[in-house]
């Protein structure tokens, strides 16, 4: 339906719903077909004036409107829906930019012709425009923009009627500046018949050939209606007996078209039957070809491609009259043709276009030599991959263009990566979305989704080097191809190696690592891209195959001796990235010389040469140099003791001049090597636990690699490896293999 753009006074407030459904036949969409009848892109008479609407479903229909200069306009189109009663549902509009599909309805948006609002039955009368009555159903407020151009282009805005229930069905507004409210008169392009009878300006100022219908139809209501003007009910009533006259007047005119011009206009006259309605003027010489109006729309004739009607009244001629007409789509090439899946139509025309309508989609044109048509046709037009069109080609000021369709496809071209497909509702493309979409962290694609990997993985790659990967298992992350950790993954196979599929994005900035299924890859600028599997010792902590707790501690290193009775025993330096703990190092050490004691046994004192069996905590560390740890350290010095005796001073630090058994005199063993460098494992006191007297004391990790008593020895340099890398909280997890380990 072209709607006129009406700034409601309220003294005509009251005839605004006459005024409205007074003109019949009038939309640009169909409506609901009568029982029987296959719906079409066509619009058939609606009910006359007076007549109460049978119910129909909920089917909003694409509209278009011509919209004043320099004041608020308010759009109706719930008018021509069939809806019997459209105050019982809202209105919305459809955000384009919304990266949720559930955030892309919304009350207001902005455009390039101004900003646009729905106005609700139950608005505070403060914000509305002034001298508006509220209205009885929702309408649309169009508010000017100031700096708006006077040749502005038409604007397309998708909204959604949703009933009570929350059901919604969508369609397309199009908005255009009324150019004769702002230019002065002057004569209308292209053959649109008498002067008296010229039709309204068509929103897109495209030459195309506009049949005249009848005044009863082409006046529309405006605010101000101009003297003279013919009531509302005589505007909406059916042609006048005049007409014969002008069909006779269009016999007159076309005595001199030739023969088998006149024939073909005729058979495609007659194919159209009734949606043509009666002629408005003769057939007559039109760019280069003929044409016949009538009162729905026109017949056109042109050597190459024969006679066809273009119904003008109905979705499919509309898209092409606002798609610029033969001009920019050419001549009909074939009539309308219906019963399509789903219910669809089409209409092909001589530059390579052709427009689709359906119920749900409205109508979409697709241009079947371009890059994305092709694409289109190669995946099973309308009934395949991609389905109906849902928008026009859309191409922007990046170079890039799209066009999106009914099963959740939208096709992306640029001059780099020809036309590629994203899935919007899957995995991948979801992801791509919350990227920023083309412009954003991916760009746009490289390829179509490509499934069928290892374990019924997909893929699909994008200009800005980066791989999104989607598994059942993992979910979609995405792999920076060119970065030191992405060519680290391919190198070990990518998906089928080593590492599996990603389960993470790298995450961080100064030290970066990704995690995938198999193992993580990190990298800083020190080290580089490293790769760490999940395996061995390191990987039970993830798995909780450790009986011993981790704390979620940021390192553990695990002492492990193979039995009892050993001292010889294997030292595993983990690291917890990303959630998991992988190897970092290993080393041989030395526990006690006797080995270890079972689970919850007491070591005792050291003279018995047993280490002790748990997890324990790091929070402090000693030597005679210090090799750079984060670690509270202790210098050395000849008077540094560690309690041995039983008293206040059991399993803690403190200095004397003197020395007595047991006490350790860790200057002494500082000397041998031992004490050169040390780390206190918190073993039967704080913060792990109190301090019992007789469990056990001076449990360490040192330097000088040999059997203890107690302690874990490494090499002095290893001592000084984990030093450099050890915080507070930090742990030790120390037994036999057998006991630590499910």
């Amino acid at each position: 339906m072209k709607i006129s753009a009406l700034r409601i006074p309220a003294a005509v407030a009251a005839c605004f719903a006459v005024v409205l459904a007074g003109a019949p036949g009038a939309s640009a969409a169909p409506s609901a077909p009568a029982p029987g009848v296959s719906a079409g892109p066509t619009t058939t008479p609606g009910p006359a004036a007076g007549t109460v609407a049978a119910a129909v479903r909920l089917e909003p229909v694409d509209d278009a409107s011509t919209v004043p200069a320099g004041r608020t306009a308010l759009l109706d189109v719930l008018s021509n829906d069939g809806l019997d009663e459209p105050s019982a549902v809202r209105l919305r509009l459809v955000d384009p930019a919304a990266d949720d599909p559930d955030d892309e309805l919304v009350d207001a948006l902005r455009t390039d012709l101004g900003s646009l609002r729905v106005v609700s039955p139950d608005a505070e009368s403060e914000s509305l425009p002034e001298d508006w009555e509220l209205p009885g159903h929702p309408v649309l407020a169009l508010e000017p923009s100031p700096d708006r151009p006077a040749d502005a282009p038409p604007v397309e805005v998708a909204y959604a009627v949703v009933d009570a229930s929350g059901a919604e069905a969508r369609a397309v507004l199009t908005v255009a500046p009324d150019l004769e409210s702002q230019a002065p008169p002057g004569p209308s392009a292209g053959p649109t018949g008498p002067a008296e009878e010229k039709l309204p300006a068509d929103p897109t100022g495209s030459a195309g050939p506009i049949a005249p219908a009848e005044r009863a139809v082409t006046a529309e209501p405006t605010a101000e209606p101009s003297a003279g003007a013919e009531p509302a009910e005589e505007r909406a009533a059916a042609p006048e007996a005049g007409s014969q006259e002008t069909a006779a007047a269009a016999a007159a005119e076309d005595v001199d078209v030739p023969v088998e011009i006149r024939e073909a206009l005729e058979a495609a006259a007659v194919r159209a039957a009734a949606r043509t309605g009666a002629p408005t003027a003769g057939m007559r010489p039109w760019k280069g070809g003929w044409e016949w109006p009538h009162e729905r729309g026109v017949v056109l004739w042109s050597e190459a491609h024969g006679a066809h009607f273009v119904q003008l009244r109905g979705a499919i001629g509309h898209r092409w009259t606002l798609g610029g007409g033969v001009d920019t789509l050419g001549w009909p090439v074939d009539d309308e043709s219906c019963h399509l899946v789903g219910g669809g139509c089409r209409q092909s025309f001589s530059k390579n276009r052709t427009v689709f309508w359906t119920s749900a989609t409205g109508a979409r044109t697709v241009n079947m030599r371009g890059a994305i048509g092709h694409k289109w046709i190669r995946g099973g037009r309308e009934a395949g991959t991609y389905g109906y069109p849902t928008t026009d080609e859309i191409c922007g000021s990046s170079g890039g263009c799209r066009q999106s369709f009914s099963n959740n496809r939208t096709v992306f071209w640029t001059s780099a990566t020809g036309a590629r497909t994203v899935n919007t509702r899957g995995a991948i493309g979801h992801k791509w979305i919350r990227g920023g979409r083309e412009a954003g962290t991916y760009g746009y694609p490289t390829t179509d989704e490509i499934c069928g990997l290892a374990g019924g993985g997909c893929r699909q790659s994008f200009t800005r080097a980066h791989t999104i990967y989607w598994s059942s298992a993992t979910g979609a992350r995405a792999v920076k191809t060119n970065g030191a950790i992405g060519q680290r993954w391919i190198a070990t196979g990518r998906e089928r190696g080593s590492l599996g599929y990603p389960v993470t994005d790298e995450i961080g900035t100064g030290s970066v690592h990704q995690t995938f299924q198999r193992g993580l890859v990190t990298w800083s600028r020190a080290t580089g891209a490293r790769t760490h599997l999940f395996r061995g010792e390191c990987h039970h902590l993830n798995t909780g195959r450790s009986v011993q707790p981790t704390r979620n501690a940021a390192r553990v290193s695990l002492t492990i001796a193979e039995g009892y009775g050993r001292s010889q025993a294997t030292f595993v330096n983990c690291v917890r990235i990303g959630g998991s703990y992988v190897e970092e190092w290993r080393t041989s050490a030395y526990v006690g010389a006797s080995g270890f004691k079972r689970p919850g046994v007491p070591s005792g004192h050291t003279q018995y040469l047993y280490s002790p069996q748990g997890s324990y905590s790091v929070t402090e560390s000693f030597g005679v140099y210090n090799p750079g740890t984060a670690l509270p350290y202790r210098q050395l010095n000849p008077n540094s003791r560690w309690g041995g005796r039983l008293g206040t001073l059991y399993n803690k630090y403190f200095e004397s001049t003197g020395y007595t058994w047991p006490d350790e005199n860790m200057w002494y063993f500082s000397l041998s090597g031992d004490y050169r460098l040390g780390v206190v494992i918190n073993y039967n006191r704080p913060p792990d636990s109190t301090i019992v007297q007789g469990n056990g004391f001076a449990i360490f990790l040192h330097a000088n690699k040999k059997p203890t008593a107690g302690c874990i020895a490494l090499h002095e340099h290893e001592v000084a490896r984990y030093m450099r890398t050890a915080r507070p909280g930090d742990r030790i997890i120390m037994g036999v293999r057998a006991d630590l380990f499910r």
